[in-house]
């Protein structure tokens, strides 16, 4: 055999090796987009939070009143939740009274229905547990007064006024339900004949549903 002749062989037999080899191996495959799963958007609505708050409180008669009416204790249920806008919540108002008497005046008991508006904050950015409630309430108060009268007759009148009242409820959230509350409230029943202003504290436990 003539050298070029095998120095020709020997490229044909490598050529063949050499392609032989690249259909053998495997095929790679091809890369495929990855879709990486995105969280989803976390909500920044406010959630509705009814709060239902149970109240023992005691108020104190001003101006005229005070002269013969003792101050005043009961029980109240106070009722808020959001409703129009993020944090701007209605806020209901039932309580339960009774007063002492001077004088001539025996006693007096009455029921209030009171409605409107309150305002939630945070004052400490860091303590979340406290939340500061600032109301403003309107509504109608139920009543009778029980006194003696110049013959010494004994006397009942009922009665039925408009009030209205400003308060400020404090309310500090032990777990995620219960809370324990403290509301001071100033308010005006507008009696034609003897209008009266008060001031009452309220004291008790609140639980959110």
């Amino acid at each position: 055999m003539k050298p070029h002749t095998f120095i020709y062989l020997v490229v044909v037999l490598s050529l063949t090796a050499t392609l032989g080899a690249a259909k053998a191996a495997p095929k790679k495959a091809a890369p495929q987009n990855v879709v990486e799963a995105v969280p989803a958007p976390i909500s920044t609505t406010y959630k509705v939070a009814p709060t239902l708050y149970a109240f023992a409180l005691g108020s104190l008669p001003f101006a005229k009143p005070s002269d013969f009416l003792q101050q005043a204790l009961g029980a109240s249920l106070d009722f808020r939740f959001s409703f129009w806008k993020p944090y701007l919540q209605p806020y209901v108002s039932l309580s339960y009274a009774y007063s002492g008497g001077k004088e001539h005046v025996k006693g007096m008991n009455y029921a209030t229905a009171l409605a409107g508006l309150s305002y939630e904050f945070t004052p400490l950015t860091r303590h979340t547990a406290w939340r500061v409630v600032p109301h403003l309430v309107g509504g109608y108060t139920r009543g009778a007064i029980d006194y003696t009268d110049t013959n010494a007759a004994p006397v009942t009148r009922t009665y039925g006024v408009p009030q209205i009242a400003l308060g400020v409820l404090n309310d500090y959230r032990i777990t995620q339900r219960f809370s324990v509350a403290l509301a001071l409230r100033a308010g005006y029943l507008f009696e034609h004949q003897t209008p009266l202003p008060y001031a009452a504290l309220l004291l008790g436990a609140g639980y959110t549903f």
